[in-house]
């Protein structure tokens, strides 16, 4: 296993940041934007599609915020002795990111990949957080082919 950094696995990255350090992260972005703030969730799945796809993989290590999302990414960092954070379920940071944008008055955009996914995903958090502005996008059906419109 090729490992070029003392902190990443496969080249990767992996982050030693708390969940409160990511979020305050997420808060200075969001009252100071500058350019994109681009949050990837490392998972197994996501650790072979970068061994397959080299730009991939430089998009996954060019990301500003990196949160391990997968217990066996976690049990094998920290097998190999790499200082890592807690494992961090997306759906937690989600949760906590939309209550921040609920009573911040911030506006939420989610793109689904499946039909409706976006729409029901906004439907069952606009319950939960009656105060919340989101809205929900189709996302892209095919990646290797996107239509004009997706693009």
């Amino acid at each position: 296993m090729k490992n070029n950094h003392k902190n990443s696995l496969l080249s990767i990255p992996l982050p030693s940041e708390s969940i409160d350090d990511i979020l305050e992260k997420i808060s200075l972005f969001i009252k100071n934007p500058h350019g994109i703030l681009h949050i990837v969730s490392l998972n197994p799945e996501i650790f072979v599609a970068a061994e397959e796809n080299a730009h991939f993989k430089k998009v996954l290590t060019e990301a500003q915020i990196r949160i391990i999302d997968g217990t066996y990414v976690y049990r094998l960092a920290r097998f190999l002795g790499i200082s890592v954070q807690a494992r961090i379920h997306g759906v937690d940071l989600m949760e906590r990111l939309l209550w921040y944008a609920s009573t911040g008055r911030y506006t939420v955009m989610l793109i689904g990949g499946a039909p409706n996914i976006a729409d029901r995903v906004v439907d069952c958090q606009k319950r939960a957080h009656p105060r919340l502005n989101i809205v929900g996008l189709q996302g892209i059906k095919d990646v290797r082919n996107p239509s004009r419109l997706e693009e």
